[in-house]
């Protein structure tokens, strides 16, 4: 009884600080998006589309790598229950490797990126920017230390300063008139800042290079990273496919507006979702072995999340019209329907962003590869067919396969879990319904205006109905004070 009652005071305790941990990953994302949305509305008016679709072309190969430039080792190390320094060690010499096999790798495609879009500066371009990818690999395992000590708050400030540094020098280097460089600067000092500051912070070490081999811990947490990195490579070429697409048939210009618009339209999720998978996976694992707590868990985190991603989408894809010329300027009022279309996408994506946190909790990546491997293909096969109808037909299709992707998701993820479907439809049933009525209202409402006034009264009108919809639906109110409860207490 008292070894029980050891475990459940264990588990409240790693929940509670993984909660916390929670505020602090919410703090700095709002910051984080505050910073991004100053830099992005200063840069769009002293750059050009073309300029950003340049470098959108090398983001193609830099950006997909850096999704899966850790080899999931940071995620694994956080869920994985024990570790010893001398398996850390191990991973760590065979991290670096890796990610220099990465960035030479990335190096290698600036000339092929540079024939295949006939942009000849693309060469130096993805160079500089397979350099940061380098310098931010040689914190993965750092990065998963932390994450396994639930120490989001360091990590938080990490993230911070990288980024408002990383915007500082692009901002004033684009000002001086350097062009797209400025947007190379601003990556670059970026990934090389956040991996300093990590590395700073971890303060571990790794023992000399082959001081420790054939460690069966080690060798498990490379499997798992094996797999979700595997998903992550074949997400990435479905995800990269419709931008290889864009700016092969149109070129920089009109893939500059398809970038931008892309970034925008999934900026809510990425800023929520993303950095909150690291909470919730370190949380759940230690759940799992509860099927009740954990269920419940799930459902509240589930629901308080969508809660505010949802409706930021809802009300993108109703006021684009006004969201695009007050973020961006005029000159890029092309990117609208685009826009529209794209946060359309990133609404019905949520499904499969929240089902990643199951599969990583409950140490399921090969499920999740298998699922990857049927699905992702489909997914392209819908953005290929959309291709002869230009950048709206590419975003057309990308939408229709992120929805349909994501509901078959739910479907596979909840089969072999303690959580239901049920559970899921229950958690987002009421911020469905609340946004899709506001974002009705707002465009009934709509005038046609895109000036700053009109967006601050359309962002109003959608605020009190996505409240009253959400009260209005029987129990709104216990349910409104849980997820209340639930982002105070951990994001």
């Amino acid at each position: 009884m008292r070894g029980e009652e050891g475990e459940e005071a264990e588990s409240t305790a790693w929940e509670s600080r993984a909660v916390r941990g929670g505020a602090y990953v919410l703090g700095a994302q709002a910051t984080q998006f505050a910073i991004g949305l100053v830099a992005t509305m200063i840069l769009a008016r002293l750059l050009t589309p073309a300029d950003f679709g340049v470098v959108a072309m090398a983001g193609i190969v830099v950006g997909a790598m850096l999704t899966f430039k850790d080899f999931g080792l940071s995620l694994a190390i956080a869920q994985h229950d024990e570790l010893e320094h001398a398996d850390l060690s191990q991973l760590f010499w065979w991290s670096l490797g890796y990610t220099t096999i990465l960035a030479g790798l990335c190096a290698a495609t600036g000339p092929v990126l540079a024939w295949f879009f006939d942009e000849p500066i693309l060469i130096e371009v993805t160079a500089w920017l397979a350099g940061g990818l380098w310098l931010s690999g040689l914190v993965n395992i750092p990065l998963g230390l932390l994450r396994r000590q639930l120490r989001f708050g360091s990590i938080s400030l990490a993230d911070v300063l990288a980024t408002l540094s990383g915007a500082g020098v692009g901002i004033g280097l684009a000002m001086m008139g350097y062009g797209l460089w400025s947007l190379v600067a601003q990556q670059f000092v970026h990934l090389s800042l956040h991996a300093l500051l990590i590395g700073g912070i971890a303060r571990w070490r790794p023992d000399r290079p082959g001081a420790h081999r054939d460690r069966p811990a080690a060798a498990a947490l490379k499997r798992f990273g094996g797999d979700t990195t595997a998903v992550r490579v074949f997400n990435e070429v479905a995800e990269q496919l419709d931008r290889v697409l864009v700016g092969r048939l149109a070129g920089a210009g009109a893939l500059g507006l398809y970038q931008m618009s892309h970034r925008w339209s999934t900026m809510p999720a990425l800023q929520l979702l993303v950095p909150l998978k690291g909470v919730a996976v370190a949380s759940f694992s230690r759940l799992r072995h509860d099927p009740m707590r954990y269920r419940t868990a799930a459902r509240e985190a589930f629901t308080a999340v969508l809660s505010l991603v949802l409706p930021l989408l809802a009300f993108l894809t109703a006021d684009a019209h006004a969201v695009i010329p007050t973020l961006l300027g005029r000159a890029w009022n092309d990117a609208i329907p685009i826009f529209r279309i794209l946060a359309i996408a990133g609404f019905l994506g949520c499904a499969s962003r929240l089902m990643i946190w199951i599969y990583l909790a409950e140490a399921r990546t090969t499920e999740r590869l298998r699922f990857t491997l049927v699905a992702r293909p489909f997914s392209i096969l819908l953005v290929i067919a959309g291709a002869p109808f230009g950048a709206i037909g590419i975003a057309t299709g990308y939408a229709v396969g992120k929805g349909i992707v994501s509901l078959a998701n739910v479907w596979h993820a909840c089969a072999n879990s303690p959580i239901t479907v049920g559970d899921f439809a229950r958690a987002a049933a009421r911020p469905v319904a609340a946004s899709l009525a506001a974002a009705a209202v707002v465009v009934i409402a709509s005038d046609g205006r895109s000036d700053l006034l009109r967006l601050l009264l359309d962002g109003v009108l959608f605020s009190l109905t996505y409240v009253v919809g959400w009260l209005a639906i029987p129990g709104g109110l216990s349910r409104a004070q849980r997820s209340l409860t639930w982002l105070r207490r951990g994001g």
